[in-house]
């Protein structure tokens, strides 16, 4: 049998073509299309940020989306991205920020337009590091170090060492010890505190009423009498004020170089100008330029041999007091004075020989220029300055065996009688003249005179303070202008001496010893005091009568003749203000140099 062949009829399936419509027209059915209501959903379609997967992929809003931003990691959520660590998306993820610029992203205060400040960084992104900064400070420089800068100033950040931000100016940058609000240094010669006076200084480093011996520097004494008597001046030429301590018991004086901060043992710290055996030496000093070369010239005497000696400066060291350039039969060199007192620009070497009655004027050779003549005289000199104002110096010449003293009046020349010249007594058995000195103490240009008698009324002392002037009577100590009374058994008035300013107003002050001592050749005898020492300031002016007790400063010491010799020294401490000395004179104690108390 035949097969007939079999026809297949090919044609549309209606279920198949409704399966996969193509409803949005974009030409994509059902079969692939995700969003067939969407005409900009296919699988071809571009990915954009709106939400809609429109490549049909099966992610919305992928990086890849053509409106995609690119996004950059912020850090530090100051809202600023890191341009070196960036991405697309159409949404900034957590972290991300679609803003750059983020020159720091490890600090919120780094950012573009941030405030810049002082903190090394660059908080506005701009490059630059602490540029106007809106805290910047004035900057000044401080050349001293003391933390207070001076000058107009710079606005910034701190510009590096050696400057401050101190609103104070510093009144003197060059010195460290000078600064607004420093304490004051006392004796360094400095107002310390900016904006404070000269006297304000001063009177902060004011002694007070009182003021012991711990406040000196302590010439530890060698046994001899040190401190009997005692001079300054520039004996080496370097331009520094230099002491001269005698001690006659051991027949030298110690020459110690100026400026001298520490105490410390005179045998050690001084050097030694010796005398021989018995002569005395130390007993008598005084200081000028007697040769006029501009070098000033030391006087040393020694009664104990009835000699004096005459040392030329500048001075180096040591020296041997052996053959005397003056020499008498008596006690020439218990008290010796330097001064012009004949008018011709050098001063003259001055020496006392009480037991001939005799004061000897002799030039630097030892040639005699004149003598002043009375009993008992040149127990004690002082230059009394030019008490007449007649452009030359004057002297003043002690006996107090005759309770009394005088006044040369300059000049001297030839043989002169001391009972023709002005007359200062005391009482008897006051030892009137025991104490000399002289100065301008008011600045009226005429010198001034002090005398001394320790035992006037029943040993409580007296001294007097004689104006000068064009006329000049002399008297009485007890009837001069000013004078000043101890207490009972005080013996005021033993030693004296006029000294520079210490206070600050331009006048000297008075320098006024208790006790008192003699010498006879070489035989030293002490008449102790209370221990004590007293510095009236500026007594120039004042008049009547003052009690030692409301004196301004008492000087107090721990030896039983403490007071007995003073001195007013010139600036041998190196700080700028007059020093002084005062010792016991007694055989075994030690001699306190004050350094003035200056600022």
């Amino acid at each position: 049998m035949r097969a007939l062949p079999v026809m297949v009829i090919l044609g549309c399936n209606p279920e198949s073509e409704e399966a996969f419509a193509d409803d949005d027209g974009d030409g994509f059915t059902t079969q692939y299309d995700c969003d067939d209501a969407d005409a900009a959903v296919f699988p071809t379609a571009a990915e954009v940020c709106d939400g809609i997967d429109n490549n049909c992929d099966g992610n919305v809003d992928e990086a890849s989306a053509i409106d995609a931003v690119t996004v950059y990691a912020d850090g530090d959520f100051d809202g600023y991205g890191n341009e070196a660590s960036s991405s697309t998306a159409c949404d900034p993820p957590p972290g991300f920020i679609d803003v750059a610029g983020d020159c720091d992203d490890a600090d919120a205060s780094s950012y573009p337009g941030a405030s810049e400040v002082c903190d090394g960084a660059d908080n506005d992104c701009n490059g630059a590091v602490d540029d106007e900064p809106v805290d910047a400070a004035v900057w000044y420089a401080d050349g001293d170090g003391d933390g207070y800068g001076a000058g107009e100033g710079t606005a910034g950040c701190s510009p590096g060492s050696g400057y401050v931000s101190t609103e104070e100016a510093d009144c003197d940058d060059g010195d460290a010890a000078i600064a607004p609000g420093a304490d004051e240094t006392c004796q360094d010669g400095k107002v310390n505190t900016c904006g404070v006076s000269a006297a304000d200084a001063l009177a902060a480093c004011g002694w007070g009423a009182s003021l012991s011996e711990s406040r000196a520097l302590e010439l530890v004494s060698e046994s001899g009498h040190a401190g009997w008597a005692a001079v300054s001046a520039d004996l080496s030429g370097d331009g520094v004020s230099d002491l001269v301590v005698g001690i006659p018991g051991n027949n030298l004086a110690r020459y110690i170089e100026g400026p001298r901060t520490q105490g410390g043992s005179l045998t050690v710290i001084g050097e030694s100008l010796q005398g021989a055996a018995g002569s005395a030496a130390g007993a008598a000093l005084a200081a000028a330029d007697l040769d006029g070369d501009g070098y000033s010239d030391l006087i040393v005497g020694g009664p104990g041999a009835g000699a004096a000696w005459l040392l030329s400066g500048p001075l180096t060291g040591a020296a041997s007091l052996s053959s005397a350039d003056l020499s008498s039969d008596g006690w020439l060199g218990t008290a010796v004075a330097a001064a012009d007192v004949d008018g011709d620009g050098d001063s003259e070497a001055i020496l006392g020989d009480p037991a001939e009655g005799v004061v000897w004027v002799s030039d630097e050779t030892g040639s005699t220029l004149a003598t002043l003549s009375s009993s008992d005289a040149g127990a004690t000199l002082a230059p009394a300055g030019d008490v007449d104002g007649d452009g030359i110096a004057d002297l003043l010449v002690g006996a107090p065996d005759r309770q009394r003293a005088w006044l040369a009046i300059g000049p001297l020349s030839g043989a002169l009688d001391l009972s023709d010249a002005v007359t200062y007594t005391g009482s008897s058995f006051t030892r009137a003249g025991s104490a000399l000195a002289g100065g301008d103490l008011d600045n009226d240009g005429y010198s001034d005179t002090v005398v001394g008698a320790p035992i006037h009324s029943l040993y409580s002392g007296v001294v007097g303070i004689f104006t000068g002037g064009t006329a000049l009577d002399g008297g009485a100590l007890t009837e001069a202008p000013l004078t000043i009374e101890g207490e009972l058994g005080m013996l005021v008035g033993g030693d004296a001496d006029v000294l520079g300013d210490l206070d600050g107003d331009g006048l000297p002050e008075l320098l006024i010893g208790t006790g008192y001592a003699a010498i006879e050749g070489s035989t030293l005898s002490v008449n102790d005091g209370p221990a004590e020492a007293y510095l009236m300031y500026s007594p120039g002016g004042r008049a009547g009568v003052v009690d030692s007790s409301n004196l301004d400063v008492t000087f107090e010491g721990p030896q039983r003749a403490f007071g007995l010799q003073v001195t007013g020294l010139d600036d041998v401490t190196g700080d700028g203000w007059p020093d002084l000395l005062i010792s016991s004179g007694e055989e075994d104690e030690s001699t306190y140099l004050f350094a003035g108390p200056g600022y």
